[in-house]
């Protein structure tokens, strides 16, 4: 994705579950070269909060993000989902 690296959902120190995503931009320059990660918040009606998804490149600009685990009704849970992520909108 132009040298940038993101890092979709997971898993907090205390368990608990990230829907974030988060964007290190230029991490294909010079270690010494390479920015702050930031992160993209996102609303848990577009992205369940969860852990293990398998994420893809589409094409230039957009990532699928696709099932993963959820705590669902306090049940570990697989999920069926695809969420498509444009990196260009945010």
């Amino acid at each position: 994705m132009n040298g940038d690296v993101f890092v979709f959902c997971g898993a907090t120190n205390n368990h608990g579950i990230l829907n974030s995503i988060e964007k290190l931009s230029g991490a294909a320059r010079n270690r010494v070269q390479l920015g702050n990660w930031n992160i993209i918040n996102v609303k848990e009606s577009v992205l369940i909060p969860r852990w293990n998804p398998a994420v893809c490149a589409l094409n230039s600009h957009e990532i699928v993000v696709m099932g993963g685990l959820a705590d669902i009704d306090d049940v570990v849970s697989c999920l069926g989902d695809v969420v498509l992520f444009n990196v260009k909108t945010g």
